[in-house]
């Protein structure tokens, strides 16, 4: 249940229509095999956690780009489902983002990404409609959260600008990619995982150790965020900031 005193959750990032092709085997190149149903599933690194958030109660506000074409609307409608506000998702003329997914029998799979309406998510529509979002609220009153699947420009600014206001800043290092400092310093809460640890500090090995962990978490907050917390699958996580370094060990 939303309480009248909680943040608000402002989302910038992307909205992907999903195209899921179960198969059993991947083809040989000029070969055609057979597949099962073809799912469509609403998608996208930002929709997905504007969704989870609206569906844990938080009062969330998307703020992305979708296509003129029967996916955008998908999208738009399942954000509305979820009780997301999509005022200042905006419709580019084209198509709205997909990814194309094939799924083999054992649950790995390939997927070919499509950014289409993503990529028209400009540095000057994220700053009209955020200040839009904002409006006269204070800083403390609202959270900003950013993923890598739209243009880092554009992230960057948004990121800028939350912290400038002084609200907080979360951002998660997906898809994995090298970031300056400069984008890095505008935040809070950093949330990689071992892979996107490892690419952000351009290093070849993967966090496999608790200790090891413990140590790349120290190596992030020395690159600007606040606050880091790596992500460490069945071993848990590491949290830590300038000051202290805590963790929460998963099971073995």
């Amino acid at each position: 249940m939303r309480s009248e005193n909680q943040k608000r959750i402002l989302v910038v990032g992307s909205l992907n229509a999903d195209l899921v092709q179960p198969l059993s085997r991947v083809p040989a190149p000029g070969e055609t095999v057979w597949g099962q149903d073809l799912l469509v599933v609403p998608g996208g690194k930002g929709a997905n956690q504007a969704v989870a958030a609206a569906r844990l109660g938080g009062a969330v506000t998307m703020i992305g780009e979708v296509g003129q074409d029967h996916f955008g609307q998908v999208l738009l409608d399942s954000l509305m489902e979820s009780v997301v506000d999509t005022v200042h998702v905006g419709r580019s003329a084209g198509s709205t983002g997909t990814a194309c997914i094939l799924v083999l029998p054992n649950g790995e799979n390939l997927i070919v990404i499509s950014p289409a309406a993503n990529s028209k998510l400009t540095e000057e529509k994220v700053r009209k409609r955020l200040a839009e979002a904002v409006g006269n609220s204070r800083p403390a009153d609202w959270i900003l959260l950013c993923q890598l699947e739209v243009p880092v420009p554009s992230t960057a600014l948004a990121l800028s600008t939350a912290h400038g206001l002084g609200a907080a800043t979360i951002l998660g290092l997906a898809p994995a990619q090298a970031l300056e400092r400069q984008i890095l310093s505008q935040v809070t809460y950093l949330t990689p995982n071992q892979t996107e640890a490892a690419i952000l500090l351009g290093s070849k090995e993967v966090t496999s150790t608790y200790e090891q962990a413990e140590e790349a978490a120290r190596r992030l907050v020395g690159m600007g965020p606040q606050v880091v917390i790596l992500k460490l699958g069945a071993m848990g996580c590491v949290v830590a900031d300038e000051q202290v370094l805590t963790g929460c060990r998963g099971l073995r």
